[in-house]
């Protein structure tokens, strides 16, 4: 599942949505016992969708698709500065269904406020959080233009009010609206991060002390390992962690860069049956304030299928697997991970004591079974210069960490890497060096 802007085709379905979120189970009778009456309905309404202005507009709506692009839900969602305005234009459109008296309507929102005015999710894929998804996508909007976000729930539907809820809205006052009492929900909580537009990314100052170097060894992998072409198509796994996050933000950097000319985008994948948990707002709210497309897949595994290997085994592999698929599908040519230097240095300790063997990641590594080369761009770079940054710009990790995650072994060839440092200075060259010599 994958959340996009609404284009103006869009529009019949949108009408769809806000008809389901006014509280009539249209989806559930469309397309087969819908009568000319809620024909007339849909039609009026997606006339009005199609045009600016107007409360439903195309332009305030985000659709949740699936992978082969079939819509299973929308919200629409905007700042209410204009609010009043755009209520008058669209009642006048849709005056011929109005059965209510408009004057008694309390305003659903305020100058100041990011209004989350309808949502709604097909019957088939419910259940499947995306209507949580759909909301984070909305708040984080709202949160990028400092805005607290609002919403109308009805008293009655006391699931709505529970996820609303979950996602830190809070009973602040009670509308009257469309002849009905609602519960008016708002939202204020602010996330930890510093959120700038696109054009001002969160690479550039106040922080180009550490930067300097994090970019320069960037770009340096990107050149001695050619890492980026002209034309690449490059997806980002976004764990939430300090390190992927790091390498979106010189990923993003350096897409604004002429040349080479590339496309990025993130892709954070949930896998459902593992009882941890990320801070997909904060991610959502870091990719925008990148301009940066987040996209959220879920999937899981079945331990029983295979007694020889570990949860973590079973689980990163299924990951990357939903991970390359997507990426295929959408027309990516690369996949961007995360791996530090330390990640290297590690990794070849392991293998050397663990296995008899010399090797390590590769910078860059095409794949045999799919049609796509994974980079690793922060090869070069220390982890201590990641971890730096990431307390800086308070770049935060998981909010539960995996149960199990056993990182026994590899932190013991962390701490090995970190001695032989200490023993010798250029102990980290010399491995990096040697590294070099087998790759050739």
């Amino acid at each position: 599942m994958t959340i996009r802007k609404a284009t103006i085709d869009d529009a019949p379905f949108i009408a769809l949505v806000v008809v389901e979120a006014l509280g009539d189970d249209i989806m559930e009778r469309y397309p087969e016992h819908i009568g000319g009456q809620d024909r007339r309905r849909l039609e009026l309404l997606a006339e009005s969708i199609r045009q600016d202005g107007t409360l439903y507009s195309w332009r305030h709506t985000s659709i949740a698709q699936d992978t082969d692009g079939t819509p299973l839900g929308a919200i629409v969602a905007y700042p209410a500065d204009n609010y009043m305005q755009m209520r008058a234009t669209t009642f006048a459109m849709l005056s011929d269904l109005i059965s209510f008296d408009v004057e008694s309507m309390d305003a659903e929102a305020r100058p100041g406020e990011y209004y989350v005015d309808s949502i709604a999710v097909v019957p088939k894929a419910r259940g499947q959080g995306i209507a949580r998804q759909l909301l984070l996508h909305a708040i984080a909007k709202a949160q990028e233009m400092s805005l607290p976000a609002i919403l109308a729930c009805e008293p009655n539907n006391l699931g709505a009010k529970a996820l609303y809820e979950s996602l830190g809205f809070r009973h602040n006052g009670d509308l009257f609206i469309f002849g009905h009492h609602y519960l008016r929900m708002e939202r204020t909580e602010k996330l930890k991060l510093r959120v700038n537009s696109p054009a001002h990314s969160p690479i550039s100052s106040p922080y180009r002390g550490i930067e300097g170097g994090l970019t320069r060894l960037f770009n340096k992998a990107c050149t001695a390992y050619g890492l980026l072409a002209d034309g690449d198509r490059i997806l980002l796994a976004l764990s939430g962690g300090k390190d992927s996050l790091v390498m979106a933000q010189l990923m993003a950097e350096r897409a604004r860069i002429f040349k080479p000319s590339i496309h990025v985008e993130a892709v954070h994948v949930v896998m459902d049956n593992v009882p941890y948990q990320t801070d997909i707002l904060h991610m959502q709210a870091f990719c925008n304030a990148l301009g940066i497309p987040l996209h959220i897949l879920h999937t899981s595994f079945d331990e029983s299928t295979d007694k020889r290997r570990t949860r973590c085994f079973l689980c990163a592999r299924y990951r990357r697997k939903a991970m390359f698929r997507f990426a295929v599908e959408h027309g990516f040519n690369k996949v961007a991970l995360g791996h530090h230097q330390d990640d290297f240095l590690a990794t070849m300790l392991m293998n050397l004591l663990y296995e008899g063997s010399f090797h390590s990641m590769r910078p860059s590594m095409p794949m045999e079974h799919y049609p796509l080369t994974i980079i690793r761009p922060l090869c070069l770079v220390p982890e201590k210069y990641i971890a730096s940054h990431a307390a800086e710009a308070q770049l935060v990790r998981h909010i539960s960490p995996c149960p199990y995650e056993d990182r026994t072994r590899r932190s013991e060839m962390e701490h090995l890497s970190q001695s032989l440092c200490t023993l010798h200075p250029e102990a980290r060259q010399s491995m990096w060096h040697a590294l070099e010599k087998g790759w050739d």
